[in-house]
């Protein structure tokens, strides 16, 4: 349901009439002391007791009111509004200028902001806001704006202006009386019942004659604002508990007093007489500084007030006296802040520059047309104070004997600007022609029988400036480091504009500047990159304490010298983000030389490319090695004698990539596509690398694969000897003495975590790592391990180089040439924190750094004979005790979320991913987990159907699953159908894995059941040209690899996959998240790669919500 924002609103959602009488009070206080309406919020600020709150709501495109907050905390405590924000609304709705900042009409706002009733059914609000008659002020338009012709009123309006109490200087008391009619106008004798019948829409009767029915009557724009506006001052009054308001200390008004709508309050005002501006109304001045008088007020004017003053100078008693005659016809506040006067009959808006030189003249206007007599001891107050004040105002005609002796001067101020090691020191000085004035004790010095006219205004801006110097004999006096910088940096060049400066030597080195800092790079005796800095006059062991500062967030630096250094400064800047992504540490800072792996010089060429630094120096070696780099010619690749394997083009050229990489000491990864050859292409390359009585190769490798790797050697390269280091720790040892009789050593990453102190004191020619996701994690043991391993040169493989976050990829990276992406904080700070935030700087950065490592090739782009593949998702529909299960079951997850699940920590995550399984494996069939489960699962029938449907027209079928409970089902239904299958999870050892492998590739076995985690990577299954996966995972590269068993070199089918998702369930989500993370495909990786972020808690949450 939706209200209106309204005064009877508002009190409803403060709840507690407590809540909406301080609200009220707040208001009527002027203590809102900002209110900002914008197109999708209103906040403001509200000061309460000794502290400023700032209450806010935000809206949406139709101005409905969405959410509300205060940091008093009680926002919406309960469902009610605090007494901050009702404080807020009211001055929207009562004090609102009529054009807000952003053009929007405040007449239109009154009349569309609205408030979402989004409160529960028990909920206190949701009993008071029953259904309501809508004739609210939004459907009570002029005529012209009316949907139907309705019959037009006038309104006629009295004024009478009250002087209460002894004080001139409050406002005087405006009492309202008005008459409606169509022709005869009737009094309107109770103005809360007229205001009532407006807000309600029910007629009310004023004569046999004249009935006032706002259903069928209208008034004209300008009536029909300040209605509006006066309906929500009446209303505020007649929710109040007691409808008095005070005046002074001693005397309050009632608002509503009959007939009569009273008026005192000075923003109340202003709004009222805003409304007047143009419209006819009678004003009755009652005994108001003694004038009566009816005026028929007809129009106004905005122009600036402009007077002609007269002073003289006579003798009165002896004495010489000033007479001064304002010049004013008749003038009369109606405002206490001089917003509007009354002006020989005419009101008058005065414009905000005259309001306050208005107000200070006051009491020379307490008796208009007289002339008043300045005494002796009030001149000088008068010609200093007073005449600035009425020259801003009008004309003055001063006698000739007062103008002489006034200094009339335009100011000329003087700053002089000192320094120590404590403190900024100034003095400042005035200067009127040959008057000097230091504000710091108000001396003068020189015309001692003159009256000087001082600019007050230029002379408060100045000072303003020296807001936080503290006066002490005569000068200011700044302390304090972050002052003193702020002064400097920000408030000194706003000063000089206004003052002439003057500063001592030791001021002026007072701020310093970063040189620009030219770098020298080389190559040294021992073929490492040498990198040189000239700093100029910087000493450099201020570096460390620069960069510390930067860190730490500081504007500036202070100096060894006491000078301050802007850390905002662009030499600084650049230099800083020079080393810093060279990846120099603090400890290294102040060296004038630092030595790098070569590696380092793409990366140091790729950032210079991209800033186009002049301050580079390049030795001639450096550039000749450079020169090598750029124009080098692919390697030829000479195979040793034996090997008997064929390689494509697109694998010769993978090769030849390694070799080149290899010549000048880097190392990459080959990201080819899975089912590429990534296995043949690494044995052609170490196998043309080897040299007799060289250093055997490592290659490391998932243990499913180990025995893989022996006849991949066997087959292609039976000249190499291939040791297999498995089997117990004894085992291991035993085979590791004899690792130098052979040309190739093959471990697994769980034996090398074991085994790290072993391989750590060994050295290997090449080391290469199979399936490189497993070091991922760059924390993990097993990175440490593999990490450590000494070798002349190393390669990564796998087609998934970054799976879940780009922090995988800097492991693999650190494995290959640590140091060349920085530390892993360095690398989350500059790419991965940044890419996240879609900064296209840091993601183009980071390709342009990978690219020349990292090798990735499609078969859509190189094997254009691999038969087409084509995926189909199908979607399987629950049984009915499935769904009830499944709904079940999400019904109670959901109460935990909302409950003690709603915090972000490790254990509740662990909690939802338990949940999310539970509901996973009911999308596949309930009888995983409950063992008296019989009410079938409609994915295993959808399942059933395609299997008979592939079985009749002769396919052979992988069937992926995470659950091995799954397969169990699945094979348990192949044995009741009569079907042979072939079944492959984490129980099954490595050795017999090749043998279900080829037995299915070559003969007649039509489904091979195979856990996804097992199975998924490694395998060549070519023999299938169909894959099921049974149920979705959340990363769709592992997916990808696990079709690519069948979807690979050697397969001559076409090969159809099948993705089963369960309509209306969890799964729908995954496969949906699987779609979107497939959208980042080629963010990093080029070309085709896609990764995914971790899911947040947010994510998490969202895969509870229905589909």
């Amino acid at each position: 349901m939706q209200v209106k924002l309204s005064v009877p609103t508002i009190q409803q959602h403060c709840g507690d009439s407590r809540i909406f009488e301080e609200a009220s009070r707040l208001t009527r206080n002027r203590q809102v002391l900002t209110v900002d309406v914008g197109s999708d919020r209103i906040f403001g600020s509200v000061l309460d007791g000794d502290r400023t709150y700032h209450p806010e709501m935000r809206t949406n495109g139709n101005l409905q009111i969405l959410d509300t907050r205060c940091d008093c905390g009680h926002a919406h405590e309960a469902g009610f509004f605090c007494v901050h924000l009702g404080a807020l609304l009211l001055s929207v709705v009562l004090e609102l200028p009529d054009q807000p900042r952003d053009g929007t009409s405040t007449d239109l706002l009154r009349r569309v902001v609205k408030i979402q009733n989004t409160y529960p059914p028990s909920s206190p609000l949701s009993s008071i806001h029953g259904p309501k008659p809508d004739y609210l002020f939004h459907d009570f338009l002029p005529v012209e704006e009316s949907l139907s012709p309705r019959r037009p009123l006038s309104l006629e309006l009295s004024i009478r202006l009250q002087n209460r109490g002894v004080r001139q200087e409050l406002a005087p008391v405006y009492t309202i009386s008005m008459k409606v009619g169509e022709g005869r106008r009737y009094t309107v004798k109770s103005m809360k019942k007229f205001f009532e019948s407006l807000e309600s829409g029910t007629p009310l009767e004023y004569s046999k004659n004249f009935t006032f029915d706002p259903r069928i009557h209208c008034f004209s724009p300008e009536d029909t604002r300040l209605l509006e506006y006066l309906s929500t001052i009446a209303m505020t009054a007649a929710l109040s508990s007691t409808g008095y308001e005070r005046y002074s200390y001693s005397s309050p008004l009632k608002v509503l007093d009959g007939k009569h709508l009273v008026l005192f309050q000075p923003t109340l005002v202003s709004g009222f007489l805003r409304h007047l501006m143009d419209r006819p109304f009678t004003l009755e001045l009652d005994n108001y500084l003694r004038q009566n008088a009816t005026l028929e007020v007809l129009s106004s004017s905005d122009a600036p007030l402009a007077f002609p003053f007269h002073v003289v100078w006579d003798t009165q008693g002896g004495k010489d006296v000033l007479r001064f005659d304002p010049g004013v016809p008749y003038l009369l506040p109606l405002s206490r802040d001089y917003t509007h006067v009354l002006l020989d009959g005419r009101i008058h808006q005065v414009p905000p520059g005259q309001q306050a030189s208005l107000r200070a003249l006051a009491p020379y206007f307490n008796r208009p047309r007289e002339e008043q007599v300045i005494p002796p001891e009030r001149q000088e107050h008068f010609l200093k104070n007073v005449y600035p004040l009425l020259r801003s105002m009008g004309a003055v005609d001063l006698p000739e004997e007062i103008r002489a002796r006034i200094v009339d001067s335009p100011l000329q101020a003087k700053l002089y600007l000192d320094r120590d090691a404590m403190k900024l020191s100034a003095r400042l000085l005035f200067f009127y022609g040959d008057m000097s004035i230091n504000p710091a004790q108000e001396d003068v010095a020189g015309g001692e029988d003159s009256w000087v006219v001082r600019d007050r205004r230029r002379e408060g801006e100045v000072l303003s400036h020296l807001g936080g110097f503290e006066p002490k004999d005569g000068f200011y006096h700044l302390h304090g480091e972050d002052a003193q910088y702020a002064f400097l940096e920000d408030t000194l060049p706003r000063l000089e504009p206004l003052v002439e400066l003057y500063a001592t030597d030791a001021f002026r080195k007072a701020r310093t500047s970063f040189p620009p800092v030219r770098s020298r790079l080389a190559m040294s005796d021992s073929s490492l990159l040498e990198v040189s800095f000239d700093y100029g006059d910087l000493d450099p062991k201020e570096l460390k304490g620069l960069f510390r500062s930067y860190r730490q967030k500081k504007r500036f630096h202070r100096m060894r010298s006491g000078a301050f250094l802007s850390l905002e400064d662009p030499n600084f800047l650049e230099f800083h983000d020079f080393v810093r992504d060279l990846g120099v540490e603090d400890r290294q800072l102040d060296k004038s030389h630092l030595r790098f792996s070569l590696h380092k010089a793409v990366y140091l060429e790729s950032l210079l490319e991209g800033r186009g630094s002049g301050l580079v120096d390049r030795s001639r070696e450096y550039e000749d090695f450079l020169d090598s780099l750029h124009n080098s010619q692919p390697e030829e690749v000479v195979l040793e004698d034996g090997f008997s394997g064929s390689l494509r083009d697109y694998q010769t050229t993978g090769v030849q990539w390694m070799k080149s990489l290899a010549r000048f000491g880097f190392s990459g990864i080959l990201a080819d596509d899975m089912g590429l050859g990534k296995t043949i292409q690494a044995l052609a390359f170490l196998s043309s690398e080897h040299a007799p009585g060289g250093k055997p190769s490592l290659v490391v490798a998932p243990t499913s694969l180990l025995y893989n790797w022996e006849d991949e050697v066997h087959k292609f390269a039976p000249q190499m000897k291939v040791l297999v280091v498995t089997g117990s720790k004894e085992d291991r040892n035993l085979l590791m003495e004899r690792y130098g009789d052979h040309h190739l050593v093959v471990t697994s990453y769980p034996l090398i975590r074991r085994d790290a102190d072993l391989y750590r004191n060994l050295e290997f020619a090449y080391c290469i790592l199979d399936e490189a996701q497993h070091i991922k994690n760059p924390f993990s043991k097993t990175s440490e391990a593999v990490k450590a391993v000494q070798a002349r040169g190393r390669f990564a493989l796998t087609g998934t180089p970054i799976e879940n976050n780009l922090l995988e990829l800097w492991s693999i990276m650190d494995f290959l040439m640590p140091g060349y992406l920085g530390s892993a904080r360095h690398f989350q700070g500059k790419f991965e924190k940044p890419i996240a935030n879609r900064d296209t700087y840091a993601l183009e950065l980071l390709k342009k750094l990978v690219k020349p490592f990292l090798l990735r090739r499609l078969k859509k782009d190189v094997l254009h004979e691999l038969p087409p593949k084509i995926e189909t998702k199908s979607l399987a529909y629950m049984t009915d005790p499935q769904k009830e299960l499944y709904l079940s079951y999400l019904e109670e997850v959901r109460k935990d979320l909302d409950g003690e699940l709603s915090q972000d920590n490790s254990q509740n995550r662990m909690r939802i991913l338990s949940y999310l399984t539970r509901l996973r494996q009911i999308c596949c069939h309930p009888a995983t987990f409950l063992e008296d489960y019989e009410g079938g699962s409609g994915k295993l029938a959808l399942f059933l159907e395609i299997l008979g449907e592939a079985l009749e027209s002769g396919h052979k079928l992988l069937v992926f699953s995470q659950f091995t409970s799954m397969l169990d089902i699945l094979a348990g239904e192949l044995e009741d159908l009569g079907v042979e299958y072939a079944y492959l999870d984490g129980s099954v050892p490595a050795r017999e894995r090749k043998a279900l492998v080829d037995s299915f590739n070559l003969g007649d076995t039509p489904v091979f059941l195979i856990s996804l985690r097992a199975g998924g990577t490694g395998l060549n299954l070519t023999g299938a040209d169909m894959v099921i996966h049974y149920d979705p995972w959340w990363n769709p590269a592992v997916e990808d690899q696990a079709t690519d068993r069948a979807y690979r070199i050697g397969q001559e089918n076409r090969v159809q996959v099948f993705k089963l998702i369960t309509h209306g369930s969890i799964e729908e989500k995954i496969y949906a998240l699987q779609q979107k993370k497939k959208a980042l495909v080629g963010a990093v990786i080029q070309p085709g790669e896609t990764f995914l972020q971790k899911l947040s808690m947010e994510e998490l949450k969202e895969l509870f919500m229905p589909t």
